[in-house]
């Protein structure tokens, strides 16, 4: 006698692929004894002639098949759900590496766009193709599924170790803790090379499955050359950071203000001491410390001859190329005795304006400085200690910006002690984007690295068959107190392109000076600067107005003195050429750009313009589809109001908007500014 309930049935599912058939006993199960009872009774009825052997055959051949298709395709649908939850989880992981990479900015756009493609592809796999190619997935699918895998695991651990630095590198450098910082690093080199190497293996043998896989190879291309540089980096980083010896760097405290044309003037800086991975000395200068040890006798540019007779650390920030003025202000640095008598060199130069400062101060919130009576924050950063500097230099201190030494170490601490460095991370992009941080190693390699994330401040190189414009505005302010900070300026520059192939500019400077609203005199000051004009190479002056005279005269006879010539500022200022119709301008030729340049003087509550018209010939004339590209780039620590107008040649437009004038408006451009334009004719 059966006690179940009527209502509940017994069932069989299966365990490892639930819901995929419904597998119920029947609803009224055959009892055993009444079966064989009725066999017993009717056997005679129920046997059946034996089939005829054609049938047989059949019967047999068909089981057969059915057996075979039934296992072919069991094995594919399994093979298909294994590889389909491969393809899925490395799709997975490789857009966490994407998200990853972008976050940090360690590869370009189009090894993320290759990240992505390639992940969205494995994720939108069908069973039908998996079917419809299996013998070519049973070909060369073991080992680009072994190394999709590896990809997707490695990529799983780069976003953890990436993750962990981004977070723990600045404590851990500040902490004693760079010998796990090391570690971390090696994982890092490990997994790179890793990923780098089977992402060649996937490249070269996605041809054997891309019938099922589409898989468009040349995506990986840009991957691989990013996982390369990368990896290839971190084999010098890690030398340098393993040395048991201690490495130097300077820090350089640049104060637009007084504007120079690699950033600001240096009246400040900090010497870093690095060993193995750890921080351990951060000191605070005065750039006069060095000057003061400085024995050799240098010509200074002829600008700065109106305010010095030789060169000096604090002037050496002439060169728009960063790269120029700190390899110059390494030279000086070390030739001086401050660091010659203890043999001291240095590996490197970071250069920060005061924005980066500012920063660190709306991280870290106010520091109280009681024997200078002031609290410092972000809003107040560089006027406060301007004061304080100029106050101290008036009372004739010996140390006028000693309030920097006091400041920096509470910074620090303060910002360090913050949880997690992420958000540290986060700001270097902006700083290195708006050249707030720029850097320069004497390491090629380091050198290398870092100009190709566009952190060292270099003038652009114009290709070969350049078909565009290219612009620069710079300040050095000689003369002019500390008047930059309350200089308003705009830039207009309208472009013209031509059908013969010339582009004609006229470009207006700007310059309203505000420094009569300060209670300060070294903001009320006459703002006085040598403004120099970066153009394309062949650029030929055709108009000027505006600028001042101004007579340098040597204070000394250099070469009875005995004074020796730079030889890069020698080789620029050997091109000088004077305007005949315009006395006022001049012309160089610097960084592999013509330079327009003159002396602009505008008073407290006044305004002066300064223009400049301009022509240069590109590579071939305008045609359909020319791809015309308009750099710009902006000189280091400087806020400015830009507008740009590009005119398209007679009967053209641009694809980008569809009209025949392209405009730009910015008061606040990344570092360098691309604008590539797309000729169409209409």
């Amino acid at each position: 006698m059966n006690d179940s309930p009527d209502n509940i049935r017994p069932e069989t599912s299966d365990v490892k692929w639930p819901g995929e058939e419904d597998r119920s006993l029947p609803e009224q199960p055959i009892q055993a004894e009444a079966a064989a009872e009725f066999a017993s009774r009717h056997g005679d009825e129920l046997e059946e002639p034996p089939p005829p052997q054609s049938r047989l055959w059949w019967n047999v051949f068909a089981g057969g098949v059915i057996a075979v298709v039934c296992i072919v395709g069991l094995l594919a649908f399994l093979g298909y759900r294994e590889s389909r939850e491969t393809f899925t989880e490395a799709g997975r992981h490789l857009e966490e590496l994407q998200s990853a990479a972008s976050g940090l900015k360690l590869l370009g756009p189009e090894s993320e766009e290759g990240l992505g493609k390639l992940g969205r592809e494995l994720e939108s796999l069908s069973f039908g193709d998996f079917v419809r190619h299996l013998g070519s997935v049973l070909k060369g699918g073991a080992g680009i599924f072994g190394d999709i895998q590896g990809v997707a695991g490695s990529a799983t651990l780069l976003v953890e170790e990436l993750g962990f630095l981004e977070q723990n590198a600045i404590p851990l450098a500040f902490g004693g803790g760079g010998e796990e910082i090391i570690v971390h690093l090696e994982n890092v080199k490990n997994l790179l090379s890793d990923t780098a190497a089977r992402s060649v293996r996937i490249a070269s043998t996605a041809s054997d499955i891309r019938e099922f896989l589409p898989l468009d190879s040349s995506i990986l291309l840009p991957l691989q050359f990013d996982l390369n540089r990368l990896a290839q980096f971190a084999d010098p980083l890690l030398l340098w950071l393993k040395d048991e010896k201690p490495h130097h760097l300077l820090v350089l405290f640049q104060n637009p203000s007084e504007i120079r044309p690699g950033g600001g003037f240096l009246g400040s800086y900090a010497e870093v001491l690095i060993r193995r991975g750890n921080i351990e000395e951060v000191n605070v200068r005065d750039v006069n410390e060095v000057d003061r040890g400085l024995k050799e006798n240098i010509i200074p540019p002829k600008p700065v001859q109106l305010i010095a007779t030789r060169w000096k650390t604090a002037d050496a920030n002439w060169f728009f190329d960063f790269s120029d003025s700190a390899e110059k202000v390494l030279s000086f640095m070390e030739k001086s005795d401050l660091y010659r008598a203890s043999s001291t060199t240095f590996d490197g130069v970071l250069a920060v304006s005061p924005r980066v400062i500012s920063d660190l101060l709306r991280r870290s919130g106010p520091i109280e400085l009681p024997e200078y009576k002031v609290t410092i924050d972000e809003t107040n950063f560089l006027f406060e200690i301007q004061k304080q500097v100029q106050q101290g230099q008036a009372r004739r201190s010996s140390y006028p910006k000693q309030i920097l030494e006091k400041l920096t170490p509470l910074l620090l601490e303060k910002v360090v002690a913050k949880d997690g460095s992420g958000e540290l991370f986060r700001a270097f992009q902006e700083w290195i984007e708006k050249k707030d941080l720029m850097a320069y190693f004497k390491n090629p390699d380091f050198e290398e690295f870092f100009d190709y994330y566009g952190a060292t401040g270099e003038v652009y190189d114009l290709p070969e068959g350049f078909e565009g414009d290219y612009l620069a505005i710079v300040d050095a302010n000689i003369g002019g107190g500390k008047t930059d900070i309350f200089v308003k300026q705009k830039i207009t520059l309208e472009s013209q392109i031509n059908l013969d192939g010339t582009v004609t500019n006229h470009l207006a400077v700007t310059r309203r000076h505000e420094g009569n609203k300060s209670a300060f005199s070294w903001y009320r000051a006459p703002s006085q600067v040598y403004l120099k004009v970066f153009t394309p190479p062949g650029s030929k002056l055709e108009n000027f107005t505006g600028g001042i005279k101004k007579t340098i005269t040597p204070p000394i006879n250099y070469a009875k003195s005995g004074y020796a010539s730079d030889s890069l500022l020698q080789q620029i200022e050997s091109t000088e050429e004077q305007f005949f119709s315009y006395p006022l301008a001049r012309g160089y030729t610097e960084s592999g750009k013509n330079v327009f340049a003159t002396w602009v003087r505008v008073d407290a509550g006044k305004t002066a313009t300064t223009t400049f018209d301009y022509s240069h010939r590109l590579f071939l004339p305008p045609r359909n589809s020319l791809a015309y590209q308009f750099v710009f780039e902006k000189q280091a620590g400087t806020s400015r109001e830009y507008q740009f107008i590009v005119s398209a040649p007679v009967g053209y437009r641009f694809r980008e908007n569809q009209l025949p004038i392209y405009e730009y408006r910015s008061s606040d451009p990344p570092g360098r500014l691309v604008l590539t334009l797309t000729l169409e004719r209409f």
